[in-house]
């Protein structure tokens, strides 16, 4: 008997296990940006920021992470507060990364936080 439930849980071993291999690259990008806008990253220029990347955070698998460095400080964008945190004024240098998702998704999300960050969050200043 020991031999059969040794062959059984081994093939309920073997077929619990995805052994398919993940042929995705986990693209990576970064770059250092400046603060433009004279009330640097406050409440609404953080809540652009965090509204845009919540459009790229969907999707599962397929999700694009973004994280920000100021002063020896990095977050992951999820919330307003998560920007906030950093305190950045205007002409601080910030590290922008975003990793993971798609290719072109990551790239389209890289691209729209560095056309925010030149536009100056919007601001009229």
């Amino acid at each position: 008997m020991k031999p059969i439930f040794l062959a059984f849980f081994m093939m309920l071993a073997l077929t619990s296990f995805n052994f398919t291999k993940d042929t995705r690259k986990h693209m990576f990008r970064q770059e250092e940006m400046e603060v433009r806008n004279e009330r640097g990253l406050n409440d609404r220029a953080a809540a652009k920021l965090s509204q845009l990347v919540a459009k790229y955070r969907s999707g599962g698998r397929e999700r694009v992470r973004v994280y920000l460095t100021y002063k020896n400080r990095r977050v992951e964008v999820i919330e307003i507060m998560d920007v906030l945190i950093l305190q950045a004024k205007k002409g601080a240098l910030i590290i922008v990364e975003c990793e993971g998702g798609a290719d072109e998704k990551e790239e389209e999300c890289f691209n729209a936080i560095k056309a925010l960050f030149e536009n100056k969050f919007g601001d009229k200043e």
